[in-house]
């Protein structure tokens, strides 16, 4: 091309390029929960071509082609989650950040400043988050949108739990806290119920953080949201496995495993099977846990998460003196 092709167009054929990733991502992603379960035609799609797309990427954030790697960064988002690549999601980000400021798209800064963040703090950068975190509250805040700027701060608040300072991420959720009550938005305080009681758990206040997802499950239940249900049930597992009632906690547990057999969420399965083995295993029932993190390490290594991978063989290792 380079030989044969003007630079307009070559130029040309390279927008059409990322146009056309841009339209096939956006036609899969933009199904509704596909964030949280990318469609499976996606899935096996990205797991050979996300080298081509993060190339694609690079160039055309080198091009100035802001809008576009913004469209293709936002759609990326829940396959990269979904593999747990953190790596992949920092470098996309990064990008998506410098971008979409470029261009002046405050809500595309916003999102992908807190995946960005995210990626970095999952990375064991967390000194790196503040001015990230910072930086996203000025955003929000300039776009007027409380419900926004309730999710930002509560994402503030995991990583001040992740820096070991859960007092100060419980100011921060309770600053969201007073934002989904005044905006009378059940669902996101039912959301938040959870980070509140990871911070009680932090602090070993298992009772606190237990009376706080008891109380969230009520209502979930109450509406019927089975996602809600599901939401509260493992985080009510980890607190009641913070308190010793074993049988409690796989109880809350076991139809959270179901839930996510039923919609084939292979990597929240993996996170369910995990819980359910650490649950096992301070039960005293290392068998059983072994049994759960071996088909959490199976599905783990199938949906390619390098990461996760090494953590529950080193479990694994562990719970092999512990019989």
């Amino acid at each position: 091309m380079a030989d044969e092709e003007s630079a307009s167009a070559r130029r040309e054929a390279f927008r059409r390029s990322l146009n056309w990733y841009g339209d096939r991502l956006h036609e899969w992603m933009a199904r509704p929960g596909a964030h949280e379960q990318p469609p499976a035609d996606a899935i096996a799609w990205f797991a050979h071509e996300s080298l081509n797309v993060r190339a694609s990427l690079r160039a055309a954030a080198e091009a100035r082609e802001d809008r576009l790697v913004v469209r293709i960064a936002e759609s990326l988002y829940g396959l990269i989650f979904y593999r747990a690549h953190w790596e992949e999601m920092e470098a996309v980000k990064a990008l998506a950040v410098e971008a979409a400021r470029r261009v002046g798209d405050a809500p595309a800064e916003l999102g992908s400043l807190i995946h960005l963040a995210e990626a970095r703090r999952l990375l064991g950068r967390g000194a790196e988050a503040p001015p990230l975190y910072e930086r996203a509250l000025e955003v929000v805040r300039s776009m007027d949108d409380p419900g926004k700027e309730a999710w930002v701060l509560t994402h503030f608040g995991d990583f001040q739990c992740d820096l070991d300072q859960p007092e100060r991420a419980l100011d921060r959720y309770a600053e969201a806290q007073a934002i989904y009550r005044g905006r009378d938005d059940t669902a996101g305080e039912i959301w938040l119920a959870a980070h509140i009681a990871d911070a009680y758990g932090q602090l070993g206040r298992y009772a606190d953080a237990a009376r706080v997802l008891e109380d969230a499950m009520a209502v979930s239940e109450r509406r019927g949201d089975r996602d809600e249900i599901v939401w509260c049930a493992w985080h009510l597992a980890l607190a009641y496995d913070g308190l010793g009632r074993f049988a409690d906690a796989e109880a809350v547990l076991r139809p959270a495993v179901a839930f996510h057999r039923e919609i084939e969420n292979e990597a929240g399965l993996a996170t369910m099977l995990c819980i359910l083995g650490g649950v096992h295993r301070h039960a005293g029932r290392p068998s059983d846990a072994r049994r759960a993190y071996s088909e959490a390490l199976d599905l783990l290594v199938k949906i390619d998460a390098p990461t996760r991978v090494t953590e529950v063989r080193q479990i694994l290792a562990d719970l092999s003196g512990e019989d």
